[in-house]
């Protein structure tokens, strides 16, 4: 029997804890859990990268990419038993459809390449995302995307958070760092 849905979403009540990974220890500030979470993503996806460059060496590219789909459909399975179709209900299934098709075709691609090409350049190739999410961002979705946003050099962040006038306008963190909502973090300065 799965929970009852919570009034405030169209979920089941705790669906959105997902699986207790134990993780860095609570007492220690947000940013240094965040970037303690982020390195083991780097290595987690660097490791990845190496398996599926092995895999592909005797396999064609798409089948390494089922086994990766079927694989994370038996690591998702304990949490679709417990909640049941429930769980994945939408209201936006043409707008889901169409994500899983572009993640599709673009982890297929991946795959290929990661086949075909040194696993660094594979991996100097990946960091062009955020670029063509920002191209994304205003040609698909209409967002503002100015100058300002796409030029973060660390030394210019720098030199702006030291300006003198930097403490009238400084800008909060969204608090994805700082578990009080970018209340009471620093601004950033690199």
């Amino acid at each position: 029997m799965s929970p009852a849905p919570d009034a405030s979403t169209d979920r089941p009540r705790g669906s959105d804890t997902g699986i207790a990974l134990g993780g860095p220890p609570a007492g220690l500030p947000g940013p240094l859990r965040v970037a303690i979470w982020m390195t083991l993503a780097g290595a987690a996806f660097a490791t990845m990268g190496g398996l599926i460059k092995f895999a592909a060496q005797d396999l064609h590219p798409f089948e390494v990419a089922f086994f990766r789909c079927f694989f994370g459909l038996v690591w998702m399975a304990p949490w679709l038993l417990r909640y049941g179709p429930a769980a994945l209900r939408t209201r936006r299934l043409p707008l889901y459809a169409a994500r899983a098709t572009i993640g599709l075709v673009g982890m297929l691609a991946g795959f290929y390449a990661l086949r075909y090409i040194p696993l660094a350049d594979a991996t100097a190739l990946s960091f062009t995302a955020p670029l063509f999410a920002t191209i994304g961002a205003a040609v698909v979705l209409r967002e503002t995307v100015r100058a300002a946003a796409l030029d973060r050099h660390p030394a210019r962040l720098r030199r702006r958070a030291d300006h003198p006038a930097a403490g009238r306008d400084r800008r909060r963190t969204s608090g994805a760092l700082d578990p009080a909502g970018g209340r009471h973090a620093p601004p950033p300065t690199c």
